[in-house]
């Protein structure tokens, strides 16, 4: 096969065994629970793009207004084969908060939507007007609980009738901002999403490397998607799923998960990070073992030095490593650079005054470890170093 061109292309060119556990969600226990394997997610995805093609949705839009689930890996992956524009979004709650998605809605206007039947209900319940006209893929995804997992891999089989996506095509509609005007989309091709997939899988990939990568972050969020779905499915681990509102309500179920599964990937905004250490007893912490963890991205709002100086100095002595800031934007696709492994973390104490007129004037730099006090005088400010930029870019 030629070199691949985009991250379909790629999923079969670069074999991986078809019995690894490719995606999974995360149960009570923050264990994985349900779960597909590599070579049935492929399965699922040639029969999804071919049903989305036989229905004419190629280069049309198809919103995904899941949860994070093993349907939205699969229709996220299945609209990029079939050559679809995937627009991801979050659903409405039952208690309201459609407002973003509507305004996704107008903006994009889909050919398709692509949903669990339970959440067809919940928008069709709080806002009966929004899917009108819209034509509907109901899915649900064949997985089986991980205790059953234990049949016979199923070899992928490529549906040689279905042409390969184009990578000039658009392949994203990314939703940005709306939280003070309506969402703006940024249109991405199918070779931007290779392109970054690509560099986060050769920056991250390590021979050896155990366990997988455990996300709480909303797939429609392109730390979610980009930074650690498809980054994990290029470097050939399993992607542990978890909802948003369990992490919020409990956020030591993010450490038990990544405890558990001795996952080496995961990440967050910087105040998740925050609540680790504010909403964590010393009880809680007994029996972690987080040193598998080797990369905890930190981006999509401003990283905060004590932040990281208190995370490490928390969970240190279970063993963390690997606070990973980071710099990425909707309109790059997503990362733009991140400290490399092995390196220091750095904080950089600037004059707030000068960086307010667009100059950088340092006063100091500091390490971050365990024994770190950051120190920061009110005409100051601490600025975290995110790494060089990413290759290729």
């Amino acid at each position: 096969m030629p070199r691949a061109r985009t991250i379909p292309e790629l999923l079969f060119a670069d074999h991986a065994p078809p019995a690894l556990h490719a995606v999974t969600t995360l149960g009570r226990d923050d264990r994985p629970e349900l779960v597909l394997r590599r070579g049935e997610l492929l399965v699922e995805v040639e029969r999804v793009a071919r049903l989305l093609r036989d229905r004419g949705f190629a280069g049309r839009p198809v919103l995904i207004p899941e949860r994070n689930g093993i349907e939205y890996v699969v229709g996220f992956l299945a609209c990029l084969r079939a050559g679809c524009m995937a627009i991801t979004a979050h659903p409405p709650r039952p208690g309201g908060g459609g407002e973003r998605l509507a305004a996704i809605v107008r903006n994009s206007r889909p050919a398709g939507v692509f949903a669990t039947p339970g959440i067809m209900e919940t928008i069709d319940r709080v806002a009966p007007d929004l899917l009108r006209d819209i034509e509907r893929i109901v899915y649900e995804a064949p997985a089986v609980s991980v205790q059953e997992a234990d049949g016979p891999p199923v070899e992928p089989i490529l549906d040689q009738s279905l042409p390969w996506p184009d990578p000039d095509d658009i392949g994203l509609l990314q939703y940005t901002s709306g939280s003070t005007r309506d969402p703006a989309p940024v249109a991405l091709t199918q070779g931007n999403l290779l392109a970054n997939g690509m560099a986060m899988r050769d920056l991250f990939t390590r021979e050896g490397r155990q366990g997988g990568t455990v996300c709480w972050m909303p797939l429609y969020h392109d730390m979610g998607l980009i930074g650690l779905m498809i980054s994990s499915l290029l470097v050939k681990i399993p992607f542990h799923l978890m909802e948003p509102e369990a992490f919020a309500m409990r956020p030591v179920r993010w450490l038990r998960a990544m405890s558990n599964t001795g996952s080496a990937y995961s990440g967050g905004p910087c105040f998740a990070y925050d609540l680790c250490v504010s909403r964590t007893s010393a009880e809680d912490r007994v029996g972690l073992d987080l040193s598998n963890w080797r990369f905890a991205f930190n981006g999509a709002e401003p990283i905060r030095p004590g932040s990281l100086a208190r995370f490490q100095a928390a969970f240190g002595p279970r063993g963390f490593q690997g606070m990973m800031p980071c710099y990425g934007l909707a309109e790059h696709t997503l990362l733009v650079s991140v400290r490399r492994e092995g390196e220091p973390i750095r904080y950089r104490v600037a004059v707030r005054s000068a960086l307010d007129e667009g100059r950088l004037e340092v006063r100091r730099t500091t390490e971050i470890d365990e024994r770190t006090t950051v120190e920061v005088a009110e005409d100051e400010i601490g600025v975290v170093a995110c790494g060089s930029g990413i290759p290729d870019h």
